[in-house]
């Protein structure tokens, strides 16, 4: 309760005046050791997003394109630059929906190690598999959402390889502390919502 009147006082704050808020993110989410993965030293850290970009540190960014009924969704967002979620080619309905087709990619930086990336780093509807290792999440688009429009999915990985080392480095990427449950994704004033 108090992060939601927290959220509505930061966007209703930065939303007067000029009516550019910027884009906001909220997320939440864990790189962590892969069960029974022998190469993995620790979990990481909590990673939590909340706040406009650019603001402390804060990366929040979000494109949104349409085209023949489809719409195309990029989105990166962290607290800082040791800890970064980036996903590209999110295919999708205009209405939002199951994600489609073979596009979408997806990247997460922990204390300077890259998981994922254009190879590696494959997403989509489908639960992970050693194909592809990262769930996307329906994607919802709220055009009247409470703090403005928004974009809402979410990720779930597991044994998201390092382009560095594929078969040693891997990662899960969960919702934090719960080692199977998708990290949740909210964007405030994605342009194209």
């Amino acid at each position: 309760m108090f992060r939601t009147l927290l959220a509505f006082g930061l966007l209703a704050s930065f939303s007067c005046g000029d009516g550019n808020a910027g884009v906001f993110g909220d997320a939440q989410w864990q790189v962590r050791c892969p069960p029974g993965f022998p190469m993995c030293p620790r979990n990481g850290e909590t990673v939590d997003v909340f706040n406009f970009d650019g603001t402390e540190g804060v990366t929040a960014t979000c494109n949104i394109d349409e085209s023949d009924g489809t719409r195309i969704v990029d989105f990166t967002l962290g607290p800082n630059s040791g800890q970064l979620m980036a996903v590209s080619g999110i295919v999708t309905s205009t209405e939002g929906g199951t994600v489609r087709g073979a596009s979408c990619r997806i990247t997460v930086i922990d204390d300077a190690n890259n998981f994922g990336g254009p190879v590696e780093g494959l997403c989509g509807a489908n639960a992970p598999s050693e194909a592809q290792p990262c769930q996307i999440g329906p994607i919802t688009f709220n055009e009247a959402g409470e703090d403005g429009p928004e974009l809402r999915t979410t990720v779930l990985c597991s044994h998201l390889p390092s382009p560095s080392n594929p078969d040693l480095l891997q990662r899960d990427i969960t919702r934090p502390m719960a080692p199977t449950e998708p990290a949740s994704i909210r964007i405030v004033n994605c342009p194209g919502i």
